[in-house]
This record gives C-alpha cells, sequence and structure tokens, in this order.
C-alpha cells in the first residue's frame, strides 16, 4: 500500500518515531528506508518545531489536513509539501500510530511566486501609469493657464511696443540735442586743452624757480648748521674753561686760612669756605641759603665787636646791571689777635 503511492508515505507512532516509509521518501530525503525508520519524524524538517505539532495534534484530534512543512533533503535543499496526517486502529478500535501523507507543492509554490511578483509588478506599473497621468493632468493644466497668460502677455507686450516706438521717436529728438550739446563740449575741451598747455609751461617755470629756492634753503641750512656747530664746540669749550675755573677757585678758597663767603641780593649765602664755617661754629650745610645777618651777630654779648677784617664786592652781569651781590669777609680769631 505504502509503495502504491507516489507521494512520500510514512508512519508514525505516539511517541513521534517513524515505524516505516515509502520510496518517494527516500527519493525525498536522500537517505534510505533503514536510516529513516526509528528516527524522529520532526528531524526532516526545516522547522522541527512546527512537525512536533503535527503528529500531537493527530493524536489529539484524529487529523490534520493540508499542513504545511518544508522537507530536507540531504544535499541542504529543502521542497514545500502539504501534509495530511491521520490515527489508524488496530482490530480492538485502540490508536496504534497514524499515516502522514506528504503532497509536494513547489510547482504550486512557485506559481504562487510568480503571481505575486506579477501582482507587485502590476501594482508598480499601475501606480507609474497613475502618477504618470496625475503629472501628465497637471502639466495639460498649467499649459493651458501659460497659454491664457501668454495671450495676455502679448497683448501688454503689443501696448508695450507701442509705447517703446513713441520712446524711441522721443530719444531720437533728443540725441540730435544731444550731439549738438557734444560738438559744443568738443570746442570747450580743445579751448581747456589750450589753455592747459600754457598752465603746464606755467607750471614748469614755477618748478624751476622753487628748486631754485629749495637749493638756495639747503645751503643756507648747510651752511647755518656749520655755524651751529661752530658755536655748540666754543659753547663746550667754554664750558669746560668755566669748570676748570671753578674747580680751581674752590681749591683756592678750600685752602686759604681766612673765613670767606658770598651772599645774593637778598642776602642769603650762596657760598662758604671750611675756613669761614670753623670760626662762626657751623657746619658748612648749615649756612648755604641762610640769611647770614641773622645766622650770625656782630658783636658779642657783653657789646664788644669782633675783631674781623672785612671786604665786600658786587658782582654785576650784562649791561653792569647787578646779578648777585658777594660779600666778603676776612675773619680772623680773636685768640690769635
Amino acid at each position: 500500500m505504502l509503495e502504491a503511492s507516489l507521494d512520500p508515505l510514512v508512519t508514525i507512532g505516539p511517541d513521534g518515531i517513524i515505524t516505516d516509509v515509502n520510496s518517494a521518501t527516500e527519493k525525498a530525503t536522500g537517505l534510505p528506508r533503514e536510516k529513516i525508520i526509528g528516527t524522529d519524524f520532526s528531524e526532516y524538517f526545516t522547522e522541527p518545531d512546527k512537525a512536533r505539532v503535527v503528529y500531537k495534534q493527530v493524536f489529539d484530534i484524529g487529523k490534520v489536513v493540508d499542513y504545511e512543512l518544508y522537507l530536507k533533503n540531504i544535499n541542504g535543499s529543502s521542497i514545500p509539501v502539504l501534509y495530511n496526517v491521520s490515527v489508524y486502529n488496530d482490530n480492538e478500535g485502540q490508536i496504534i500510530g497514524a499515516l502522514a501523507v506528504a503532497r509536494d507543492i513547489s510547482a504550486i509554490k512557485k506559481y504562487e511566486d510568480e503571481l505575486v511578483d506579477f501582482k507587485n509588478n502590476l501594482e508598480l506599473i499601475v501606480q507609474q501609469k497613475t502618477a504618470d497621468l496625475l503629472i501628465a493632468n497637471k502639466e495639460l493644466t498649467f499649459q493651458t493657464g501659460e497659454k491664457a497668460d501668454r495671450a495676455a502677455e502679448l497683448i501688454i507686450a503689443n501696448i508695450e511696443l507701442i509705447h517703446q516706438n513713441e520712446e524711441k521717436e522721443k530719444r531720437a529728438a533728443e540725441l540730435i540735442i544731444t550731439n549738438k550739446e557734444m560738438v559744443f563740449q568738443n570746442e570747450e575741451k580743445e579751448k581747456r586743452a589750450a589753455e592747459l598747455v600754457i598752465a603746464n609751461k606755467e607750471l614748469y617755470i614755477e618748478r624751476e624757480k622753487t628748486e631754485e629756492l629749495n637749493n638756495q634753503l639747503e645751503s643756507h641750512v648747510t651752511e647755518r648748521t656749520a655755524q651751529l656747530e661752530s658755536v655748540n664746540k666754543e659753547l663746550v669749550f667754554r664750558n669746560e674753561e668755566i669748570s676748570y675755573m671753578k674747580n680751581k677757585i674752590e681749591l683756592v678758597m678750600n685752602s686759604v686760612g681766612e673765613g670767606v663767603y658770598g651772599i645774593n641780593m637778598e642776602g642769603k649765602v650762596t657760598f662758604i669756605n671750611p675756613a669761614a664755617s670753623h670760626m662762626l661754629g657751623y657746619e658748612h650745610e648749615e649756612l648755604l641759603g641762610q640769611l647770614m645777618h641773622i645766622a650770625i651777630h656782630h658783636s658779642h654779648s657783653d657789646g664788644t665787636c669782633f675783631q674781623v677784617e672785612y671786604t665786600s664786592t658786587s658782582v654785576l652781569g650784562d649791561g653792569d646791571r647787578p646779578v648777585r651781590s658777594l660779600c666778603f669777609a676776612t675773619l680772623r680769631n680773636e685768640s690769635k689777635q
């Protein structure tokens, strides 16, 4: 009975173990009957869990109709099949197993896939054509509107052309006037050019005069600079001489035994030698800038006068005008008198 069917047939025990198969099953799996019998029914499918549901369901409700699975071959390929499974009983009516018949639906799947592809392609074509029609309708509507706009624009263009022709006639009249003005301006330019030639000649003469004056000024500056340098050298020499004489005078004043000091027009001490400071009982710095009349007295506390020889001399500046009054006093110690 099993070999009479061209479809793969298997018998399964209640535990899901295969008890027998036909040659169509051997061909579909690529395995001999001896290796298949005694193995788990679910191992020969791409989804074993789904295959287990088949034999569990058939032993629960008695049959399963058109249950789709993919039967594996040892070469790695698989084929889609629809399983119809029903239980069979012994002579006492007890369920002892189930018969599972697999119908190869590869051709049906192929046609279904082709039908799906055709449907998808058809939908894409319909969508594309619909989109093209919508675009065409929009373009047609736009073109109709554009034609109306172009007609209105042509009317406006004709009106503008008439206006432009009138403007051209006005421009032509203006050009005639402009040409006359240009002729007058060219004559004026020629006059200005002649005046520029004269002005350039005058400018050249003035430039030569300016250069001559600059040369004279440069010569004068050079001569004056030389004079100033000579004067500066003379001033340096005079200052050196004054410094030398000042140092010499200070040496003399500091070396003499008589007391000597000088005052300005206000009576303030401008210099004093060490002998005078010593005789008067002051430090040198204490008397500089002080009023001499207040700093010292002309007599003792008992009314007797100091024994001194006194000489006073005024120093004159430019124009015989007194610049500073110097008072020179020769002081001698009373103990020596």
